[in-house]
């Protein structure tokens, strides 16, 4: 298990499908007829997200995160058989799991994730990919 406590991010594809109208926050405000801004209704949903988010170009304040997450990033099984059928010894099945899923994570993305090799846009999110998830199985047996 591993945790990471503190940070930020940012969310720039959640700003963008906010402006375009396409999101799940959007959806609820047209059902509602309003967007709250300072307290008070606002009813030009369709404007204020157009203005508001687009993207890297928007207000991004909307769309910052705690970047504390905790994850299960690794687990491994093995189980060894001692003797099968009288030539095998040591017969061992291993399963092994890596970044398997998040126990706490409050960003709509993966903090831990970077967008390229490099580190630049290191925290913030632009239509990056999910996060890899990897399970792999070995075998091994001594004669």
């Amino acid at each position: 298990i591993y945790a990471r406590n503190g940070g930020v991010g940012v969310s720039a594809t959640q700003a963008m499908m906010d402006g375009y109208g396409v999101s799940q926050t959007t959806a609820e405000a047209r059902d509602k007829g309003s967007v709250v801004v300072n307290g008070a209704p606002y009813p030009n949903v369709q404007e204020y997200y157009s203005l508001m988010n687009s993207g890297l170009n928007g207000v991004l304040s909307y769309y910052v995160y705690s970047a504390t997450n905790v994850r299960l990033r690794e687990l491994s099984l093995s189980y060894t058989l001692p003797t099968w059928k009288g030539i095998v010894k040591n017969l061992t099945l291993s399963v092994t799991g890596n970044n398997l899923f998040m126990l706490y994570n409050k960003a709509p993305f993966d903090p831990e994730s970077t967008p390229s090799t490099g580190t630049y846009y290191q925290g913030i999110d632009y239509f990056r990919q999910p996060s890899l998830r990897s399970v792999g199985f070995k075998i091994s047996a001594q004669f």
